[in-house]
Protein backbone atom coordinates (compact mmCIF):
# COMPACT_ATOMS: atom_id res chain seq x y z
CA UNK A 1 0.00 0.00 0.00
CA UNK A 2 2.86 2.39 0.72
CA UNK A 3 4.43 1.87 -2.04
CA UNK A 4 1.68 2.54 -4.12
CA UNK A 5 1.00 5.52 -2.47
CA UNK A 6 4.57 6.81 -2.84
CA UNK A 7 4.18 6.18 -6.84
CA UNK A 8 1.12 7.72 -7.02
CA UNK A 9 2.45 11.17 -5.11
CA UNK A 10 5.94 10.69 -7.83
CA UNK A 11 3.39 10.62 -10.58
CA UNK A 12 1.37 13.87 -9.25
CA UNK A 13 4.76 15.67 -8.68
CA UNK A 14 5.80 14.76 -12.14
CA UNK A 15 2.50 15.85 -13.77
CA UNK A 16 2.75 19.43 -11.94
CA UNK A 17 6.72 19.51 -13.24
CA UNK A 18 6.01 18.85 -16.81
CA UNK A 19 2.55 21.48 -16.29
CA UNK A 20 5.34 24.20 -15.12
CA UNK A 21 7.43 23.25 -17.54
CA UNK A 22 5.00 23.75 -20.32
CA UNK A 23 3.28 27.05 -19.03
CA UNK A 24 6.51 28.67 -18.77
CA UNK A 25 7.38 27.55 -22.44
CA UNK A 26 4.60 29.18 -23.55
CA UNK A 27 5.59 32.31 -21.74
CA UNK A 28 8.49 32.51 -23.59
CA UNK A 29 7.27 31.53 -26.51
CA UNK A 30 4.40 33.46 -26.50
CA UNK A 31 4.43 37.02 -28.22
CA UNK A 32 7.43 39.17 -27.33
CA UNK A 33 6.32 42.99 -26.52
CA UNK A 34 7.84 45.51 -28.61
CA UNK A 35 10.12 48.08 -26.90
CA UNK A 36 11.28 50.81 -28.69
CA UNK A 37 14.83 52.71 -27.20
CA UNK A 38 15.82 56.11 -29.07
CA UNK A 39 19.22 56.95 -28.36
CA UNK A 40 21.90 59.27 -30.77
CA UNK A 41 23.74 56.25 -32.64
CA UNK A 42 25.72 58.60 -35.22
CA UNK A 43 26.86 62.01 -34.88
CA UNK A 44 28.66 63.91 -31.92
CA UNK A 45 27.01 61.90 -29.35
CA UNK A 46 26.60 58.57 -30.80
CA UNK A 47 29.61 57.12 -27.80
CA UNK A 48 27.13 58.42 -25.10
CA UNK A 49 23.91 57.27 -26.95
CA UNK A 50 25.45 53.61 -27.81
CA UNK A 51 26.96 53.15 -23.97
CA UNK A 52 23.98 54.08 -22.55
CA UNK A 53 21.55 51.98 -25.46
CA UNK A 54 23.65 49.00 -24.12
CA UNK A 55 22.30 49.88 -20.31
CA UNK A 56 19.16 49.95 -21.37
CA UNK A 57 19.24 46.32 -23.06
CA UNK A 58 20.86 44.67 -20.54
CA UNK A 59 18.03 46.17 -18.15
CA UNK A 60 15.67 44.57 -19.65
CA UNK A 61 17.06 41.84 -20.72
CA UNK A 62 18.19 41.09 -16.63
CA UNK A 63 13.75 41.32 -16.06
CA UNK A 64 12.33 39.58 -19.04
CA UNK A 65 14.73 38.00 -20.61
CA UNK A 66 13.74 36.47 -23.93
CA UNK A 67 10.62 38.18 -24.05
CA UNK A 68 11.28 41.92 -24.85
CA UNK A 69 11.61 42.66 -28.92
CA UNK A 70 13.98 45.25 -28.77
CA UNK A 71 14.38 47.74 -31.38
CA UNK A 72 17.36 50.67 -31.00
CA UNK A 73 16.69 53.93 -33.44
CA UNK A 74 19.23 56.66 -34.61
CA UNK A 75 17.63 60.04 -32.66
CA UNK A 76 20.88 62.21 -33.17
CA UNK A 77 18.50 65.24 -33.79
CA UNK A 78 14.93 66.41 -34.39
CA UNK A 79 14.34 65.23 -37.60
CA UNK A 80 15.95 61.84 -37.75
CA UNK A 81 14.17 61.08 -34.24
CA UNK A 82 10.81 62.36 -36.37
CA UNK A 83 11.35 59.96 -38.69
CA UNK A 84 12.50 56.81 -36.77
CA UNK A 85 9.20 57.78 -34.76
CA UNK A 86 7.27 56.63 -38.43
CA UNK A 87 9.10 53.79 -37.92
CA UNK A 88 8.21 52.87 -34.06
CA UNK A 89 4.64 53.46 -35.34
CA UNK A 90 4.65 51.24 -37.76
CA UNK A 91 5.77 48.49 -35.79
CA UNK A 92 3.06 49.22 -33.35
CA UNK A 93 5.29 50.09 -30.19
CA UNK A 94 3.43 51.53 -27.54
CA UNK A 95 6.67 51.95 -25.18
CA UNK A 96 9.58 54.48 -26.17
CA UNK A 97 12.72 54.47 -23.65
CA UNK A 98 14.36 57.88 -24.51
CA UNK A 99 15.67 60.19 -26.18
CA UNK A 100 18.18 61.55 -24.27
CA UNK A 101 17.71 65.36 -24.59
CA UNK A 102 14.38 67.26 -24.18
CA UNK A 103 15.08 69.18 -27.26
CA UNK A 104 14.83 65.60 -28.84
CA UNK A 105 12.37 64.58 -26.45
CA UNK A 106 10.18 67.87 -27.22
CA UNK A 107 9.85 66.57 -31.22
CA UNK A 108 8.31 63.45 -30.75
CA UNK A 109 5.59 64.30 -28.26
CA UNK A 110 3.09 65.21 -31.18
CA UNK A 111 3.90 61.47 -32.41
CA UNK A 112 3.78 59.74 -29.66
CA UNK A 113 0.51 61.59 -27.97
CA UNK A 114 -1.53 61.01 -31.51
CA UNK A 115 -0.52 57.17 -31.33
CA UNK A 116 -0.87 56.76 -27.41
CA UNK A 117 2.61 55.72 -27.30
CA UNK A 118 4.28 55.95 -23.80
CA UNK A 119 7.78 58.14 -23.47
CA UNK A 120 10.00 57.76 -20.49
CA UNK A 121 12.80 59.86 -21.91
CA UNK A 122 16.27 60.47 -19.77
CA UNK A 123 16.13 64.21 -20.15
CA UNK A 124 15.65 66.30 -17.05
CA UNK A 125 12.87 68.84 -18.30
CA UNK A 126 10.07 68.63 -15.90
CA UNK A 127 8.50 70.40 -18.54
CA UNK A 128 8.10 67.86 -20.64
CA UNK A 129 5.80 65.62 -18.33
CA UNK A 130 2.35 65.03 -19.54
CA UNK A 131 -0.21 62.51 -20.40
CA UNK A 132 1.89 59.69 -22.12
CA UNK A 133 5.35 61.65 -21.55
CA UNK A 134 7.85 60.58 -18.87
CA UNK A 135 10.82 62.40 -17.42
CA UNK A 136 13.36 60.00 -15.90
CA UNK A 137 16.38 62.41 -15.69
CA UNK A 138 17.93 63.52 -12.72
CA UNK A 139 18.34 67.21 -11.23
CA UNK A 140 21.48 68.32 -10.34
CA UNK A 141 20.68 70.95 -8.16
CA UNK A 142 19.02 68.58 -5.96
CA UNK A 143 22.10 66.74 -5.38
CA UNK A 144 23.70 69.80 -4.63
CA UNK A 145 21.25 70.59 -1.73
CA UNK A 146 21.66 66.88 -0.64
CA UNK A 147 25.46 66.89 -0.57
CA UNK A 148 25.62 69.99 0.91
CA UNK A 149 23.30 69.64 3.53
CA UNK A 150 25.25 65.94 4.53
CA UNK A 151 28.07 68.50 5.48
CA UNK A 152 26.52 71.38 7.34
CA UNK A 153 24.82 68.71 9.28
CA UNK A 154 28.06 67.44 10.59
CA UNK A 155 28.87 71.01 11.51
CA UNK A 156 31.29 71.95 8.88
CA UNK A 157 31.45 75.79 8.61
CA UNK A 158 33.83 77.15 5.62
CA UNK A 159 32.80 76.47 2.26
CA UNK A 160 34.64 76.91 -0.61
CA UNK A 161 33.39 76.82 -4.53
CA UNK A 162 35.27 76.00 -7.50
CA UNK A 163 32.93 76.40 -10.68
CA UNK A 164 32.98 76.93 -14.51
CA UNK A 165 32.52 80.60 -15.37
CA UNK A 166 28.52 80.98 -16.44
CA UNK A 167 25.49 81.68 -15.61
CA UNK A 168 24.20 78.23 -14.12
CA UNK A 169 27.50 78.19 -11.92
CA UNK A 170 26.16 82.12 -10.49
CA UNK A 171 22.95 80.07 -9.63
CA UNK A 172 24.86 76.82 -8.41
CA UNK A 173 26.93 79.41 -5.92
CA UNK A 174 23.85 81.47 -4.67
CA UNK A 175 22.19 78.45 -3.86
CA UNK A 176 24.91 77.24 -1.56
CA UNK A 177 25.88 80.36 0.27
CA UNK A 178 22.75 80.82 0.80
CA UNK A 179 22.13 77.04 2.66
CA UNK A 180 25.35 77.95 4.51
CA UNK A 181 24.35 81.44 5.91
CA UNK A 182 21.26 79.96 6.97
CA UNK A 183 23.10 77.21 9.09
CA UNK A 184 25.80 79.82 10.44
CA UNK A 185 28.35 78.58 8.16
CA UNK A 186 30.98 80.42 6.09
CA UNK A 187 30.80 80.66 2.27
CA UNK A 188 34.45 81.58 2.45
CA UNK A 189 35.19 81.84 -1.31
CA UNK A 190 33.81 81.16 -5.02
CA UNK A 191 36.23 80.53 -7.79
CA UNK A 192 35.03 80.87 -11.00
CA UNK A 193 37.57 79.35 -13.47
CA UNK A 194 37.80 80.15 -17.36
CA UNK A 195 38.00 77.22 -19.80
CA UNK A 196 41.22 77.10 -20.37
CA UNK A 197 44.27 75.01 -18.72
CA UNK A 198 46.31 77.68 -17.61
CA UNK A 199 42.91 79.61 -15.74
CA UNK A 200 42.57 76.53 -14.01
CA UNK A 201 45.85 75.65 -12.40
CA UNK A 202 45.68 79.53 -10.78
CA UNK A 203 42.27 78.59 -9.92
CA UNK A 204 43.25 75.64 -8.11
CA UNK A 205 46.71 77.14 -6.55
CA UNK A 206 44.71 80.00 -5.60
CA UNK A 207 41.95 77.27 -3.55
CA UNK A 208 45.04 75.72 -2.30
CA UNK A 209 46.62 78.62 -0.19
CA UNK A 210 43.01 79.26 0.97
CA UNK A 211 42.80 76.10 2.43
CA UNK A 212 46.20 76.06 3.56
CA UNK A 213 45.05 79.45 5.58
CA UNK A 214 41.36 78.10 6.82
CA UNK A 215 43.23 74.80 8.48
CA UNK A 216 45.66 76.84 10.02
CA UNK A 217 43.27 79.46 11.74
CA UNK A 218 42.78 79.06 15.11
CA UNK A 219 39.04 79.50 14.97
CA UNK A 220 39.08 76.67 12.25
CA UNK A 221 37.63 73.14 13.89
CA UNK A 222 36.91 71.11 10.78
CA UNK A 223 38.53 71.02 7.67
CA UNK A 224 36.81 73.04 4.64
CA UNK A 225 34.71 71.65 1.93
CA UNK A 226 35.69 72.16 -1.29
CA UNK A 227 32.41 71.83 -3.53
CA UNK A 228 33.62 71.05 -7.22
CA UNK A 229 30.82 71.44 -10.07
CA UNK A 230 30.31 69.05 -12.79
CA UNK A 231 32.66 69.67 -15.57
CA UNK A 232 33.07 67.12 -18.21
CA UNK A 233 35.54 68.81 -19.81
CA UNK A 234 37.89 69.73 -17.27
CA UNK A 235 37.32 67.87 -14.46
CA UNK A 236 40.68 65.85 -14.94
CA UNK A 237 42.31 68.74 -15.00
CA UNK A 238 41.08 69.67 -11.94
CA UNK A 239 41.53 66.62 -9.89
CA UNK A 240 45.16 66.62 -11.37
CA UNK A 241 45.66 70.03 -10.03
CA UNK A 242 44.25 68.68 -6.83
CA UNK A 243 45.98 66.00 -6.33
CA UNK A 244 48.66 68.16 -6.76
CA UNK A 245 48.24 70.12 -3.74
CA UNK A 246 46.50 67.36 -1.90
CA UNK A 247 43.55 69.23 -1.23
CA UNK A 248 41.48 66.58 -1.21
CA UNK A 249 42.98 65.10 2.28
CA UNK A 250 43.49 68.69 3.53
CA UNK A 251 39.80 69.52 2.89
CA UNK A 252 36.91 67.65 2.08
CA UNK A 253 36.44 67.20 -2.09
CA UNK A 254 32.37 67.31 -2.38
CA UNK A 255 30.27 67.02 -5.41
CA UNK A 256 27.04 65.63 -6.95
CA UNK A 257 27.82 61.75 -8.94
CA UNK A 258 28.98 63.34 -12.19
CA UNK A 259 32.15 64.57 -10.19
CA UNK A 260 32.63 60.46 -10.01
CA UNK A 261 35.14 60.01 -13.31
CA UNK A 262 37.37 57.27 -13.96
CA UNK A 263 40.68 59.31 -12.87
CA UNK A 264 43.58 57.55 -12.89
CA UNK A 265 45.26 59.02 -9.45
CA UNK A 266 43.97 58.02 -6.11
CA UNK A 267 41.79 60.15 -4.90
CA UNK A 268 38.90 60.83 -1.94
CA UNK A 269 35.94 61.86 -2.76
CA UNK A 270 32.19 62.55 -1.22
CA UNK A 271 29.33 62.81 -3.33
CA UNK A 272 25.56 61.76 -4.61
CA UNK A 273 24.45 58.55 -5.84
CA UNK A 274 24.08 55.12 -4.87
CA UNK A 275 26.06 51.77 -4.25
CA UNK A 276 22.90 49.64 -5.30
CA UNK A 277 24.27 48.24 -8.30
CA UNK A 278 26.34 45.80 -6.42
CA UNK A 279 23.00 44.07 -5.42
CA UNK A 280 22.59 43.42 -9.10
CA UNK A 281 26.12 43.09 -9.92
CA UNK A 282 26.00 45.34 -12.57
CA UNK A 283 30.15 46.62 -11.98
CA UNK A 284 30.95 42.61 -13.42
CA UNK A 285 28.37 42.43 -15.75
CA UNK A 286 29.58 46.05 -17.58
CA UNK A 287 32.79 44.41 -17.31
CA UNK A 288 32.00 41.52 -18.64
CA UNK A 289 29.77 41.65 -21.15
CA UNK A 290 30.18 45.71 -22.13
CA UNK A 291 34.11 46.27 -21.31
CA UNK A 292 33.30 48.60 -19.06
CA UNK A 293 35.09 49.18 -16.20
CA UNK A 294 33.86 52.50 -14.31
CA UNK A 295 30.45 52.95 -13.99
CA UNK A 296 28.59 56.38 -14.16
CA UNK A 297 25.35 57.54 -12.55
CA UNK A 298 24.33 57.79 -16.25
CA UNK A 299 25.09 54.07 -16.70
CA UNK A 300 23.01 53.25 -13.43
CA UNK A 301 20.01 55.10 -14.63
CA UNK A 302 20.10 53.95 -18.51
CA UNK A 303 20.52 50.26 -16.55
CA UNK A 304 17.05 51.17 -14.03
CA UNK A 305 15.44 52.57 -17.02
CA UNK A 306 15.38 49.11 -19.09
CA UNK A 307 14.96 47.21 -15.71
CA UNK A 308 12.27 49.12 -14.11
CA UNK A 309 10.69 49.24 -17.91
CA UNK A 310 10.53 45.65 -18.01
CA UNK A 311 9.37 45.14 -14.53
CA UNK A 312 6.42 46.98 -14.97
CA UNK A 313 5.59 45.34 -18.11
CA UNK A 314 5.67 41.77 -16.00
CA UNK A 315 4.08 38.82 -17.30
CA UNK A 316 1.01 39.43 -19.89
CA UNK A 317 -0.12 42.37 -18.71
CA UNK A 318 -1.89 44.87 -20.70
CA UNK A 319 -0.35 48.79 -21.73
CA UNK A 320 -2.97 50.39 -19.96
CA UNK A 321 -1.49 48.02 -16.09
CA UNK A 322 1.63 49.18 -17.18
CA UNK A 323 1.25 52.56 -17.72
CA UNK A 324 -1.08 52.41 -13.99
CA UNK A 325 2.57 50.56 -12.35
CA UNK A 326 4.49 53.32 -14.14
CA UNK A 327 2.12 55.57 -12.21
CA UNK A 328 1.68 54.28 -8.70
CA UNK A 329 5.12 52.28 -7.80
CA UNK A 330 8.11 52.78 -6.72
CA UNK A 331 10.99 51.16 -7.64
CA UNK A 332 14.50 51.01 -6.19
CA UNK A 333 17.14 50.20 -8.87
CA UNK A 334 20.66 50.10 -9.51
CA UNK A 335 20.90 53.88 -8.99
CA UNK A 336 18.90 54.14 -6.17
CA UNK A 337 14.98 54.57 -4.96
CA UNK A 338 12.55 56.39 -7.71
CA UNK A 339 9.40 57.05 -8.00
CA UNK A 340 7.19 58.85 -10.50
CA UNK A 341 4.91 61.90 -9.43
CA UNK A 342 2.84 64.10 -11.83
CA UNK A 343 5.27 62.00 -14.37
CA UNK A 344 8.64 62.81 -12.87
CA UNK A 345 11.23 61.17 -11.49
CA UNK A 346 11.36 61.80 -8.20
CA UNK A 347 14.89 60.76 -6.45
CA UNK A 348 16.80 59.47 -3.81
CA UNK A 349 20.12 60.05 -3.55
CA UNK A 350 22.78 58.81 -0.65
CA UNK A 351 26.15 60.02 0.35
CA UNK A 352 28.61 58.03 -0.59
CA UNK A 353 32.34 57.99 -0.16
CA UNK A 354 35.27 57.65 -2.44
CA UNK A 355 38.58 56.79 -0.86
CA UNK A 356 40.85 55.86 -3.76
CA UNK A 357 39.10 53.34 -6.00
CA UNK A 358 37.24 52.25 -2.92
CA UNK A 359 33.55 53.11 -2.52
CA UNK A 360 31.42 52.93 1.12
CA UNK A 361 28.19 54.68 1.72
CA UNK A 362 28.25 57.63 4.32
CA UNK A 363 24.35 58.16 4.69
CA UNK A 364 21.59 56.32 2.95
CA UNK A 365 18.47 58.95 2.18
Amino acid sequence: MINICQKLLSCIILFAFALSSCQTTQEKDGPKINVAVMMPLTGKDAETGKRLAKFIELGLEDALAGQINLMVYDARDEEVAKSMMNKVINKKTKIVLGPLYSDITSAIIPQAEANEITVISLSNNPALAANNIYVFGHAPMRQTERVISHFLAKDHKDFILLLPAGNYSKTVASVISDMALRHRANPAHVEFYANEPEAIAASVEKVARMVDELNESPESHTKPVIYVADDAKNLNLIYSAIHKYDLDKKAYLIGDNRADIDFPTSIDLTFTGSLNYLNYNLDIKAREILDIHHLTFMDLMAYDLGRMTAHYIGQGLTHEQFVARLKSEGYIGASGSVKFEDNIAIRRYDIIERSGTKYHTLEKF
